[in-house]
C-alpha cells in the first residue's frame, strides 16, 4: 500500500513510515493491519491524489472489507491521504 503525505520532502521518511504504522495500527486494528496489508510505502501526495486511485484514510476499511470479499489478491494496492488533514 502507497501512503501520499503531503509535504513528505520535508520529513525523515523513516519517522513518517512509522507514523504510518501506527495509524494503520490505530484506524484497522493489528491483526487486520498486519493481516491484510502485506506492504507499505510513503511517497509524496500527488496534487490530484483521487485521479491516481488513492482513497483517504476514513474510507480505507470498507475499502479493505469490498476488496476482500471481489478480489483474491492483495486487498490494499494504494491509499493516500494528506498529513495535514483532519
Amino acid at each position: 500500500m502507497r501512503v501520499g503525505i503531503e509535504g513528505l520532502q520535508s520529513m525523515d521518511e523513516t519517522t513518517a513510515h512509522n507514523a504510518v504504522l501506527v495509524m494503520l495500527d490505530t484506524a484497522l486494528g493489528e491483526r487486520s493491519a498486519a493481516l491484510d496489508i502485506q506492504h507499505t510505502e510513503v511517497s509524496d501526495l500527488p496534487p490530484d491524489p483521487k485521479s491516481q486511485g488513492y482513497i483517504e484514510l476514513p474510507e480505507l476499511p470498507d475499502y479493505i472489507a469490498w476488496r476482500k470479499k471481489t478480489q483474491s489478491q492483495p486487498p490494499v494496492e494504494r491509499a493516500g491521504f494528506s498529513a495535514t488533514e483532519d
